[in-house]
Order: structure tokens, then C-alpha cells, then sequence
């Protein structure tokens, strides 16, 4: 099928990214409303003022490109706020759909199921909600499935221009999220595209891949690229997150961790059961009708939640490169069973979006209204001092951002390091530079003794509260509490005569 020239597809792929792109504005945050979003904005600004690639969080310097150059315009105009880089993950989300459609069109020449898969990956609620607070997952899934149809075209077809750009498209994917690097066994598969007989045993690749001019343009590149990459700053990247013990490192736990099984419960709870079991009918369907390749590269595929799903920092939201193989297999199963009842399965289908749909619109719209990380900046801004220090945890961005402030982040994971704290404090009020604290900043490890050391050296005062919420997994619930702040003053000590 040459898509290039299908009116129908063409049609589709303009609706489903119309679609999304509507639904996104419908029901884009109020601001930004991770810590990634906000380091994120900080640095597109920073970039543009200063003319130097800065990085994000982790560096993902990809993300910090993807966003600059939607938001480029903005900034020259001085139009450029937090809403530039919530439209810009709306945009990639809604791109990200699209180009999903074209790859299940290519991979199973079926429009049909390629047409329900991009449907029920747009109402995705924990894919959908964090593409409207400036998450960078829409422009990761956009740049990897734009790699995979790129390279499967470009394989078919034999075009060492196509396979290279493919390869660039999918290290340009991991500077954006590095998380994508368990997908590299996947693009190897696409490339290679094996089938495997039984009797007698023989493994046999995709005749193209094994092609000299398409292996050099296949392997050179990608390994040129990612090599260039992993020196010029991603081996940190890697060595931190597996050796060094801090808050921006992710740990593996093990096959069958705790976060495992929070994930598969984050699974049942925000995609409709119906959709499993339609998948594992399509797997099954796919195997006795002979698409074995295709079978085990989604199977493949879903098998990367076991690297996704046991990691420390597991939230939802990861999951969202694993649903795609599920959504692939059921659609499948889908489009076979329309043949025989168009109404019913018409009916299904609507359902499902439905459903995922209901079960998203109050965080979405609640949100689109209130964002309690920025509502509570402002708060603080109001509250204190120009020349204040904020005393704060994971929520600092927020106050640098927002409210304008400079913040002392209280990642204290010692208690030598308490005391030291406990003198720049003092240091600062007898400058007489106001400092305050944020009440989720009282709680850490050392929360006891730390409590004890400022509380006993210092007059805390709380000046008010304000509704705020929590944003990890934000995609999943709502995490609303009022959050005190507090001033930190020194205590008088006796004139001794």
C-alpha cells in the first residue's frame, strides 16, 4: 500500500491529529504542572537568551530542542509563557497519533485497525493527561513510532536514506526520554525482521536487511550517532542513574517488584479490561493466520514492562510505550470481527473511548481550571518577599518559576549536613534576607531531627495556606491538600549582663 498516495489515509491522518490537537486545547492545564515541565520551560528560556543548548532534567537535550523550536516564535515575539510549552507537548501528542496510524497501516496494511489503535491511544488517560502540563512523552512517542515507519519503509524499500534517517530519528528519541533505550531490541527487530520455522529448525532474516549498502546504512550511523551521544554527555547520564545514590537516579528492583504490580493494577484501572482480552484473541489470531513476526514483535514489545514497571520511580505514566502493543494486537482482533458485525463492533469500540474517557475528564477538567503547584507559587509570591529564600522540596521549580523566588532545597539525607543547613539559615536572617518554608519541606528522612533543629533555634510562623496538589501520578488521581507555608525568624536571644 503506498500510503503517500491514499486519499483515505491522508484524510485520516489530519483528523486524528485535528482531534487530538482540539481535544488538548479543550483541556490544556492551567500551567505547568510537573517538575520536568517546569525545568523544561526554564530551559527553552535559557537557551534563547544565552544561545547555548541548555539541559533539562537529565539532560535530555531533545526535549529541550523539540520544545525550543515550537516555542521559538513565541519567544521572539515575547509572547513565550507556560502555555507555549503545554501546547507544544499537545502538539507532539497529537502528532505522535498520527504518525501511529501510519506505522499499524504500513506494519498490518489495514487502515481499519490502524484507525482504531490511533483512536484508542488518543483517550489514553495516562498518555492523554500529561501531554496537557508540558511532559515531554508526546514528543518521545512521536519520534520513536516516526522511526519505526521510517525504517520499515525504509527497509522495503531499499532506501539508504530512509534507514539512516530512521536511525537518527531514534537517537534523537533518547536524548528526549533515556528511558527509550530499552527500545533499542525492538528497532534491531524491525531492521531485521526474523521468522523462525520449526521443522527443521531455521532461523531466516528479512532478505532486504541482510542487504550490504542497507546493514552500512543501518549500522553505521546509529552507532556513529549514539556514540557521539553516549561521550558527549549520556555516559552521566547511565552512571548516575545505576551508581550513584541521589533523588535523580532510578534503581531496577528486581522482575516481580511491588511496582510491578502497581503497574498492572494501573493498567486494569484506567484501560477497559475488554481490551486485554481482545489482545491476547489477536495475538492468537495473528499466530494461526501466519503474521508470526508480527506477533513476536508486539509480544516483544509488552515484554518491555518488565524493565519499565520495576524501577523505583514507576509511575503510570511509563506505561504508555506499553500500551501501544496491546492496543496493535486488539485492533487487530477488532478489524476481523467488523467483517462479520459492523454494528456491534462499532458499539465496542465506542465504548472503549468512552470509558477511558469519563475516567480521565475530572482530572482533566478540574486541571484545566486549577493547578495547585502554580496556585501555590502565586500564593507564595503574594505572601513573601523579593529577596526571600524558600525553603522546599521536589515543588522548587515551581517557586523559581512562578513565584519568582530563591529557593534552599531541603534534600538534607545526613545529619552533619542538618547542621550546616541549620547555619546558612541562620547566615541568611542575620543578613536579614527573609526566609520561609514550604510544610512538605518538614518532612524527609531526617524529618525528626531536623524538626527539632529548626523549631529549636528558630520562631516558625505560619503567614496562611493554600489548596495545592501533588503532582506524581497525577495522570492517575487527585492528590488535593492545603499546604501551609511558614516564616522562619530568629529566636531573641536574653541580653546577659
Amino acid at each position: 500500500m503506498d500510503i503517500a498516495r491514499d486519499k483515505g489515509v491522508n484524510l485520516a491522518v489530519v483528523f486524528l491529529f485535528l482531534l487530538n490537537f482540539v481535544m488538548g486545547l479543550a483541556f490544556v492545564n492551567e500551567g505547568l504542572f510537573h517538575y520536568d515541565s517546569v525545568v523544561l520551560a526554564q530551559a527553552v528560556e535559557k537557551t534563547f537568551h544565552t544561545g547555548t543548548l541548555q539541559p533539562a532534567v537529565r539532560g535530555r537535550y531533545g526535549s529541550v530542542i523539540s520544545s525550543f523550536l515550537v516555542s521559538l516564535p513565541f519567544l521572539i515575539s515575547g509572547l513565550y509563557s507556560d502555555f507555549v510549552i503545554n501546547l507544544s507537548s499537545i502538539l507532539f501528542h497529537s502528532l505522535s497519533v498520527a504518525v501511529l496510524f501510519l506505522l499499524v497501516s504500513e506494519l498490518f496494511n489495514d487502515k481499519r485497525q490502524a484507525f482504531y489503535c490511533a483512536v484508542l491511544f488518543s483517550f489514553t488517560p495516562f498518555y492523554f493527561i500529561p501531554n496537557t502540563y508540558g511532559k515531554e512523552h508526546g514528543a518521545s512517542i512521536f519520534f520513536l513510532i516516526l522511526s519505526f515507519f521510517v525504517l520499515y519503509k525504509g527497509v522495503n524499500k531499499k532506501s539508504s536514506f530512509l534507514i539512516v534517517l530512521s536511525t537518527l530519528l531514534f537517537v534523537f528519541t533518547i536524548t528526549i526520554r533515556e528511558s527509550a533505550l530499552v527500545t533499542v531490541p525492538l528497532f534491531f527487530l524491525l531492521f531485521f525482521r526474523p521468522t523462525v520455522r520449526v521443522r527443521p529448525f531455521k532461523v531466516s532474516f528479512y532478505s532486504n536487511s541482510l542487504d550490504v549498502k542497507s546493514l552500512v546504512s543501518f549500522i553505521l550511523p546509529l552507532a556513529v550517532v549514539f556514540s557521539l551521544i553516549f561521550f558527549v554527555y549520556f555516559k552521566h547520564t547511565i552512571y548516575n542513574a545505576l551508581f550513584v545514590n541521589n533523588t535523580g537516579s532510578t534503581f531496577f528492583l528486581g522482575l516481580f517488584s511491588d511496582n510491578f504490580f502497581n503497574a498492572l493494577h494501573a493498567l486494569r484501572k484506567s484501560v477497559p479490561l475488554l481490551i486485554f482480552i481482545l489482545s491476547v484473541w489477536g495475538m492468537f489470531r495473528m499466530i494461526v493466520e501466519h503474521k508470526l513476526f508480527l506477533a513476536v514483535f508486539l509480544f516483544f514489545w509488552f515484554l518491555l514492562i518488565f524493565c519499565i514497571a520495576n524501577t523505583d520511580t514507576f509511575v503510570p505514566r511509563y506505561l504508555d510505550i506499553i500500551i501501544i502493543p496491546v492496543y496493535m494486537s486488539a485492533t487487530y482482533m477488532l478489524s476481523k470481527l467488523y467483517i462479520k458485525n459492523r454494528i456491534i463492533i462499532s458499539a465496542v469500540v465506542a465504548y472503549l473511548v468512552i470509558s477511558m474517557f469519563v475516567f480521565m475528564y475530572p482530572l482533566l477538567n478540574t486541571r484545566k481550571n486549577y493547578n495547585g503547584e502554580k496556585r501555590f507559587a502565586l500564593f507564595v509570591k503574594e505572601k513573601t518577599e523579593n529577596d526571600s529564600i524558600i525553603i522546599v522540596l521536589d515543588d522548587a521549580p515551581f517557586i523559581s518559576y512562578y513565584a519568582k523566588r530563591n529557593v534552599m532545597a531541603n534534600d538534607i539525607n545526613g545529619y552533619g549536613k542538618i547542621d550546616a543547613f541549620i547555619g546558612k539559615v541562620k547566615e541568611c536572617l542575620r543578613n536579614e534576607i527573609p526566609v520561609y518554608i514550604v510544610e512538605s519541606a518538614l518532612i524527609s528522612y531526617f524529618s525528626e531531627y531536623f524538626n527539632n533543629a529548626l523549631f529549636g533555634n528558630f520562631t516558625v510562623t505560619s503567614v496562611g495556606s493554600s489548596l495545592w496538589e501533588d503532582y506524581h501520578s497525577a495522570e492517575a488521581h487527585f492528590r488535593f491538600r492545603y499546604l501551609r507555608l511558614f516564616k522562619i525568624e530568629l529566636k531573641h536571644e536574653p541580653n546577659l549582663v
